[in-house]
């Protein structure tokens, strides 16, 4: 948690840099204190995603984020945002924070990587080097292998 909100100065800094391209952005978090922070800072140029919403508040969030050209971020807790949604008005994803599961992570991804989206997709983890922070990013990555291991497509079996 500590290294998740330590993270949000250098995701604005990333974000703030794509929307001055005038690209809408995605920021995945998993606490809601670093959610709350960059909803802050961000204002009325984004709209917040969290398991606290009701599924009305849920819907007018991804509808603010893909239909309005004044809301930029989209900032979403990855438990609550990472099924079910369809984000290609962006192409940019940036973890402030990630899962210590893998899955969901790639399940968060996947919210930009959907049927219809035109552009090449960019996605952005942060880490920081030699804390425990990176040590639990190893982990994610040898579930991610050995996941990709035992389920094999039907071709390579």
């Amino acid at each position: 948690k500590y290294c998740s909100n330590q993270m949000v100065p250098n995701t604005i800094k990333m974000a703030d840099n794509f929307i001055s391209q005038g690209e809408k952005v995605i920021i995945a978090t998993c606490y809601d204190e670093e959610l709350n922070t960059l909803k802050e800072y961000y204002g009325d140029k984004c709209v917040a995603y969290n398991g606290k919403m009701n599924q009305k508040q849920k819907d007018a969030a991804q509808k603010a984020f893909m239909e309005d050209p004044n809301v930029m971020v989209f900032i979403g807790n990855i438990v609550a945002a990472s099924v079910g949604l369809t984000l290609i008005i962006s192409n940019k994803l940036i973890f402030n924070s990630f899962s210590y599961t893998d899955v969901e992570n790639k399940q968060m991804e996947d919210r930009i990587y959907r049927i219809g989206q035109k552009k090449d997709v960019d996605i952005y983890y942060q880490l920081f080097r030699n804390t425990r922070y990176e040590e639990v990013w190893n982990i994610c990555l040898r579930k991610e292998h050995l996941f990709n291991e035992v389920i094999k497509k039907e071709s390579e079996k």
